[in-house]
């Protein structure tokens, strides 16, 4: 009973930490617990759908998704956002609460108190990220530039990729941002803290002038960064790490390992590749054909000037490994780029495709074994 009342109270103090979220939405998020405390578990989740859905609609309007999100389902209002949300942690936390109200609404299972915790854990995955994202007209918050918010927006996912939750933001100015984030692992608690902007005396400044009551010097193994546009040819004594945007994934990747481990694959053959690209037109879903004599320029001429999936197929030795191989050239394009060659024909009998990634990749990544396939993805 003991253990019960502790979970119900950790779950009240890290709901009570989005209380901005609550007042600016209108959704009291203690109602989930004191239902749980009734032993009322299938009004938990049911509470815990409402707020989730008042979060979808207020994304909805924000985003300018066509059409009314009144009157419409949990699962079409997931369906309408989903295009907007990148990070694959908040999708999977949706699609969970959207399935523990169906348990009970529709499809007649019994509710019980673990499914009840599991949906307000995920819709605390959910106001986690929600509280990342830019302030919209009306909210009263400071409202960073376009550029700085999806830094802060790929930054923030890709750690709670990696299990941290955030545990403060704080938007400075129009071009600074706070991030503390934070990782429990047993008795460890692992914290981050960033700072976000253009370059390094900006981000000095504002930490001047924001004190000591922003930094948190005294949390134990805390990563800092100052995360900048560009690299100062003079960086001053901080205490924290000056790092460029750009170069952040560095801090995740080897890529001089990498590097190396692509040295033997890539290169070109003594003959192109010849080969025929399909693509559907636009507007219409008529499919084109065009033949091209060297497949593997026309294919980096794609990749270069846009973001696309590519499905290479063909028969036996037709060339579909060297076309690949020869994306891994560093010389085709310009700035950062991370390239990972997975080998399916290295694949051992009943692997999964997750083992394989992270059999192929795990030395070149300076996370937990287990985080290596959703920082890949």
């Amino acid at each position: 009973m003991m253990q019960i009342v502790d979970r119900l109270a950790a779950l009240k103090n890290e709901l009570e930490d989005f209380s901005p979220i609550s007042a600016r939405l209108d959704i009291d998020l203690q109602r989930p617990i004191k239902a749980l405390e009734a032993d009322l578990p299938e009004g938990a989740v049911t509470l815990v759908g409402r707020a989730t859905e008042r979060v979808l609609k207020k994304l909805w309007r924000d985003y300018e998704v066509q059409g009314s999100p009144d009157d419409r389902s949990i699962n079409e209002l997931i369906k309408g956002v989903r295009h907007f949300i990148s990070a694959p942690a908040v999708l999977e936390a949706l699609t969970d609460i959207q399935r523990l109200r169906n348990r009970g609404s529709h499809d007649g299972h019994e509710v019980g108190y673990d499914d009840a915790v599991l949906s307000l854990r995920k819709l605390v995955v959910v106001l986690d990220w929600y509280r990342t994202l830019p302030a919209r007209d009306g909210d009263i918050a400071t409202r960073l530039d376009p550029d700085v918010e999806a830094r802060v927006e790929f930054l923030s996912g890709l750690y709670q990729t990696m299990n941290y939750r955030l545990a403060k933001r704080f938007d400075l100015t129009s071009s600074t941002c706070y991030l503390l984030l934070q990782r429990s692992r047993g008795l460890r608690v692992d914290y981050v803290e960033l700072i976000i902007g253009n370059s390094v005396d900006e981000l000095l400044i504002v930490v001047e002038k924001a004190g000591e009551q922003l930094v948190q010097t005294e949390l134990p193994t805390c990563s800092r960064y100052l995360v900048v546009n560009f690299s100062a040819s003079n960086t001053p004594e901080v205490t924290y790490r000056v790092i460029t945007y750009e170069g952040f994934l560095n801090e995740i990747v080897d890529v001089v390992t990498l590097a190396a481990s692509h040295a033997g694959r890539a290169g070109r053959t003594a003959r192109p590749v010849r080969g025929t690209h399909m693509q559907l037109g636009v507007g219409s879903n008529q499919t084109e054909l065009q033949a091209a004599s060297d497949a593997l320029d026309w294919l980096k001429n794609e990749l270069r000037t846009s973001s696309t999936n590519v499905l290479v197929c063909g028969g036996a030795a037709v060339g579909k490994t060297t076309l690949l191989a020869g994306l891994l050239d560093p010389e085709w394009t310009s700035g950062p780029a991370f390239r990972f060659f997975i080998d399916l024909g290295d694949r051992r009998p009943k692997e999964s495709l997750e083992a394989l990634v992270v059999r192929q990749l795990a030395p070149f990544f300076s996370v937990d074994t287990s985080r290596v396939f959703e920082v890949f993805l």
